[in-house]
């Protein structure tokens, strides 16, 4: 059995970013120069976890979302390659150590902010990261990392095959339908349909402690 903690390079709600002591995730809102502070913890919380059994998904695309104000998100390809480069870097062992999953991405579609082209190279800049190239070449070698995109949910629900299916970066797929549950088993049935069909997960279904449209959760 699989037991996977849920974790973010960001702190959620924080317009800086800054985690719950302080830490910055980024120098001067830099997107390719990492807080030591903050990923030092990060790296803790991996470790942390990797000692209890646990895997950590984490979710590492957030400075590619543009289009939210976020004081260090990447302006182009070159910096999405650093900044992720950097992060892979820096969890270098840990990844290699298989205790991370990483997830592109976070509730975002790759069509929107800097687009497709720009979300991919971050797959392309972690994997380097973690094996030691610097090289922005549109190609790395995804056997050191296990990788995902996390897409936005909606009534239609979302699926990262919709875009990164045939891509070698992508690992396996990941399924966002957050309320609209009944769209869950339509995605997976139509993931597994696909040619060369790859491993798929609900990485966000409706949360339990949570009443949507006058429902009752126990």
């Amino acid at each position: 059995s699989l037991t996977a903690y849920w974790a973010v390079t960001r702190a959620g709600g924080q317009p800086t970013g800054a985690d719950r002591y302080g830490a910055l995730p980024c120098v001067a809102d830099d997107p390719t120069r990492l807080g030591a502070a903050y990923f030092d913890y990060v790296a803790e919380v991996v470790a942390m976890a990797a000692e209890r059994g646990l895997y950590l998904s984490v979710a590492f695309g957030e400075p590619a979302v543009t289009s939210e104000g976020l004081p260090y998100a990447v302006a182009d390809a070159d910096e999405a390659y650093a900044y992720a480069h950097a992060v892979g870097s820096r969890l270098r062992e840990a990844t290699r150590a298989g205790q991370i999953i990483w997830f592109n991405g976070q509730d975002r579609n790759p069509d929107k902010d800097l687009g497709l082209a720009v979300w991919s190279v971050l797959f392309e800049g972690l994997t380097d990261g973690v094996n030691g190239v610097l090289a922005f070449d549109g190609e790395a070698d995804y056997a050191s990392t296990l990788m995902s995109h996390h897409p936005d949910g909606g009534p239609n629900g979302f699926s990262s095959s919709g875009w990164f299916h045939d891509e070698d970066f992508l690992d396996f797929n990941a399924v966002n339908v957050w309320k609209f549950y009944e769209r869950l088993i339509p995605l997976v049935q139509a993931d597994y349909a696909r040619a060369s069909a790859k491993p798929v997960v609900c990485v966000e279904p409706s949360y339990e402690t949570q009443a949507y449209d006058g429902e009752l959760r126990t």
